[in-house]
């Protein structure tokens, strides 16, 4: 190949490298293609009176982005203890709240949020920001708050927190089997108790429950960091615990390192299954 010819494939490539770069620290910054549309339509004019008719972005761009709500919003309708029997949540990038109240509800605040109840499941789904979530949401101060009534008891519960967090010290959530799994947030339950199964997931956030937890649970850290703290007889638990580059913390017996496997000295009536990667992971039992 002539030097010419390599001297303008290496400017090329350069040149390429650096629009790329650009455009990654760009929509690292919040732009997207809709907002470069936007200003294109604006300022340069092909479509510029239709764009003008809208003074700000946040008012073009479709109820994606949108005044701030000072005061939370009732979605839906309220809900009887008796009448709810599955409860699921849902929440991408906000922060939530379990409160007690007389009956189920859902409030929610600069978020689009979605509450759904058909054959006693009542589902709670907040709006997916766009891909470039790492850096920041498309929404100012989300906040969803779920009033739970008191001593309600559920047959299911399933939790999914992305980017968000979900806090309930005050609130009971009783259930047979719960789903909780947790991305890059934070969950935080007090009064918690699954009767027969529980599917306990981190991968790189983090995990605070109380309460009674009895039958079997599986117990699955990625990167982030996991603390049980359930009430009843060490005596009555047994458990298996593998871990990776990580630890895990059963009562007394830890477990740190590489590829390490424990289990329990004895046989209880409920049984945990503790899985660890690069994480944490703390279980306390006592009564």
């Amino acid at each position: 190949m002539k030097s010419k010819n390599k001297i303008a494939i290496i400017i090329g490539l350069c040149l390429a490298g650096a629009g790329l770069l650009l455009t990654l620290i760009a929509l690292a910054a919040g732009a997207t293609i809709e907002k470069a549309v936007y200003d294109i339509d604006k300022n340069i004019g092909k479509n510029g009176r239709a764009a003008a008719v809208y003074e700000k972005w946040d008012d073009y761009d479709k109820g994606e982005y949108y005044m701030e709500e000072k005061d939370l919003i009732l979605r839906g309708e309220t809900y009887s203890a008796e009448s709810v029997r599955r409860l699921k949540l849902d929440i991408a990038a906000a922060e939530a709240q379990l409160v007690i109240g007389d009956r189920f509800s859902v409030q929610s605040a600069n978020i689009p949020c979605a509450v759904d109840f058909s054959d006693g499941t009542l589902n709670i789904r907040t709006k997916h920001p766009r891909w470039n979530w790492l850096f920041k949401a498309p929404w100012k101060n989300p906040k969803i708050v779920v009033t739970v009534p008191p001593h309600a008891k559920l047959d299911s519960v399933s939790i999914e927190i992305g980017a968000g967090s979900l806090v309930s010290k005050n609130a009971e959530i009783s259930c047979n089997s719960a789903k909780i799994e947790v991305g890059m947030g934070e969950c935080i339950l007090y009064n918690f108790t699954a009767a027969e199964y529980a599917d306990i997931e981190c991968g790189m956030g983090s995990m605070e429950i109380r309460g009674t937890i009895t039958g079997s649970a599986k117990v699955d850290c990625g990167m982030g960091e996991i603390n049980l703290y359930l009430y009843g007889d060490p005596q009555d638990y047994s458990y298996t615990a593998s871990v990776g580059m990580g630890s895990v913390r059963v009562n007394t017996t830890e477990l740190n390192g590489m590829g390490g496997k424990a289990q329990s000295p004895y046989r209880g009536k409920n049984d945990l299954e503790i899985d660890c990667g690069m994480g944490s992971i703390n279980v306390q039992i006592a009564r």
